[in-house]
């Protein structure tokens, strides 16, 4: 079921919100959208109660069914809130027909101002009864409760502070408004706002709510307006400190995205707290790209250019970013890419291959170091129906092939190799080795008839193993060998398989080729089919071991998708929908929607292509164009 809202679209699955029944919605209401945001009161800190307890507002008891105002008196439990460039309306989502709620117009009350180009609206946000827009030239607050009316901005100007208006006047001329300034942001040039209540939030006793804490991302960074009022600057830079996408994560910290001189918002960074004071050092991560990485950029994301961000996800020209975030020790956490050709699965911490995703040669990682195809190699879909493909029919002249590569060269420090395979035999046979004649500073995966999985490091003489102890079963597993200091441990299906303990072998050798699908000489090929196979210089640990082969068995299943849909990998907006969990991802193609890594819808019609902005709560989806 769909609301268009000229090029506006909100999808309702039937899902019952906590305080409206959502069903039946196909309306259409001609709007163009910057921003759109789906309000479910019931997430508000008194579960939307505050509704009830505003007949005194002057909105309230305002003339209804008028050009700025519709036919209810009451809030609706479920707002869908549209800015358009000089106009914010909230419509009813709990009325099937999604009538107009009350409009704030053009340069007007709260929005005095809005009206140039570079004056226009481009965000919107409400938490706890309050409205907050931004715009080219500051930011508007509106509280329902206290009818607080206010304007924020860099600098004190005529223009700014608490309005002389309540709400029920926001059609007001703005002029002569000499007020003082007390929402100072670093700079008037507002890209994106955001809001959320931290614990201990101090109780606002004109509404009985707690106060909500928000950020502003500039053009001079970000701006966190506490909850006591004062005004935390977040101004670290390596090129530019112009911010343009900013998120509360979900275990209290704030990211932002962050723009190069050259133009394009290119890295993400993050405080896991809020600060208390300015801060212009270095955040606790720093996430750049394939163009554009920081100094010690702890996680890599797809393409040179960001679109959109939230808590876990990135959008980029390049595809999906999805991140396992690991906040104390951010180089140790994991991503996921997904294009419209493949999906990496999770790539964890110092990622130096990313193989036989949906190509037998390409190198999925940022470092796109490309196998060699030797004679033919057979490919084919996991499963019926399946978008991930295998990979197989390797032998002594079938094989891949990467030439010398300094990056695998971890000496006696951490590292992990790790993949799927099908066993069609239960011989022993060679799945990845990195060796040459010499026979020394070596590592494979193999598998040993008898003894299973196997991995296994060599120095100049001495051997460090580990095997899973029996042959392993036919079907498509995922095998995981991990040198972590001195313990050497081999994984099947997410489940420690076998460990041990020895001192660790330098395996760093300046000649080695890396073999996929047999040894270094092409014997003992594997029987087998292989996907999604990654070398990483860090020893994920066991839990993200078991999220990985979780997370990654689905995608071997019948009918399974895995990429995004369409044939363009540019993703222009994303949306999580936190009642069900799922990742709602914008592209020219169409809406994809992923529980995980597995894409479990698809709209492809023309109002869900080329999205510029998703909200998305309980099933309900706001598309905007």
């Amino acid at each position: 079921m769909a609301i268009k809202i000229a090029g506006v679209d909100v999808i309702n699955d039937d899902r019952e919100l906590v305080l409206a029944k959502l069903t039946d919605i196909n309306e259409t209401i001609n709007s163009t959208a910057v921003d759109v945001f789906i309000y479910d009161t019931s997430k508000d800190s008194d579960g939307g109660a505050w509704r009830h307890r505003t007949q005194h507002t002057s909105w309230y008891n305002e003339t209804l069914d008028t050009d700025i105002r519709g036919i209810r008196k009451e809030f609706p439990s479920v707002a869908v809130i549209v800015a358009e460039e000089h106009t914010i309306t909230i419509y009813d989502g709990d009325d099937p027909s999604l009538p107009m709620w009350m409009i704030f117009p053009q340069n007007r009350g709260a929005l005095g101002g809005v009206t140039s180009a570079d004056r226009d609206l481009t965000s919107v946000a409400m938490l706890n009864g309050v409205l907050v827009g931004g715009y080219g030239n500051g930011l508007s607050y509106v509280n329902f409760l206290s009818e607080v009316l206010e304007r924020g901005a860099s600098v004190n100007t005529s223009n700014v502070g608490v309005l002389p208006f309540n709400v029920s006047e926001r059609d007001q001329q703005p002029g002569g408004l000499g007020g003082t300034l007390n929402l100072q942001i670093r700079n008037a040039n507002v890209n994106d706002v955001a809001m959320t209540v931290l614990p201990d939030a101090p109780t606002d006793p004109a509404t009985g709510l707690p106060v909500p804490t928000i950020a502003v991302a500039t053009n001079g960074g970000v701006s966190v307006i506490k909850d006591d009022g004062t005004v935390v600057d977040l101004t670290y830079s390596i090129s530019s400190n112009e911010a343009g996408k900013v998120w509360f994560t979900s275990d209290g910290g704030i990211a932002w995205t962050s723009r190069i001189e050259l133009g394009g918002y290119v890295y993400v960074y993050r405080e896991n707290e809020v600060p208390a004071l300015d801060k212009a050092a270095k955040p606790d991560a720093r996430y750049g790209n394939f163009t554009y990485t920081p100094s010690s950029s702890d996680l890599t994301f797809i393409g040179d250019t960001s679109f959109d961000a939230l808590d876990g996800a990135i959008a980029s020209n390049g595809g999906l970013t999805v991140l396992a975030e690991s906040p104390t020790t951010p180089t140790e956490g994991m991503v996921a890419y997904t294009t419209s050709d493949y999906t990496t699965g999770w790539l964890p911490g110092s990622i130096k291959l990313a193989a036989l995703a949906n190509s037998a040669t390409a190198d999925r990682s940022v470092n796109n170091n490309p196998l060699t195809q030797n004679g033919t190699i057979t490919a084919a879909p996991v499963a019926t129906g399946a978008d991930l493909v295998g990979y197989s029919g390797f032998s002594t002249s079938n094989y891949l092939e990467q030439p010398y590569n300094s990056a695998l060269n971890f000496g006696a420090g951490d590292f992990s190799v790790m993949g799927w395979v099908s066993l069609n035999s239960t011989a022993s046979q060679f799945i990845v080795d990195r060796a040459d004649a010499s026979d020394a500073n070596r590592f494979s995966l193999s598998h040993i008839a008898g003894n299973g999985f196997s991995f296994r490091t060599k120095g100049a003489t001495t051997v460090a193993s580990v095997n899973e102890g029996a042959s392993s079963t036919a079907g498509w597993k995922f095998v995981c060998g991990v040198r972590s200091g001195t313990s050497h441990s081999i994984y099947v299906n997410g489940v420690l398989a076998g460990t041990t303990t020895a001192t660790a072998q330098d395996v760093s050798n300046t000649t080695a080729p890396l073999n996929i699908g047999g040894a270094y000489d092409q014997t003992l090929p594997t029987l087998a089919s292989l996907a999604l196979w990654r070398i990483s210089a860090t020893a994920p640990t066991a839990d993200q071991i078991a999220k990985i082969y979780e997370d990654e068995k689905v995608l071997f299943q019948p009918n399974a998708k895995a990429t995004l849909t369409g044939s363009s990998s540019a993703v222009t907006a994303l949306a999580h929908d936190p009642d069900t969990n799922l990742l709602h991802v914008g592209t020219s193609g169409g809406r994809s929607v992923f529980q995980g890594l597995r894409r479990v819808e698809e709209h492809t019609g023309t109002n869900s292509q080329s999205l510029a902005a998703i909200s998305a709560v309980d099933g309900l989806v706001v598309e905007g164009k």
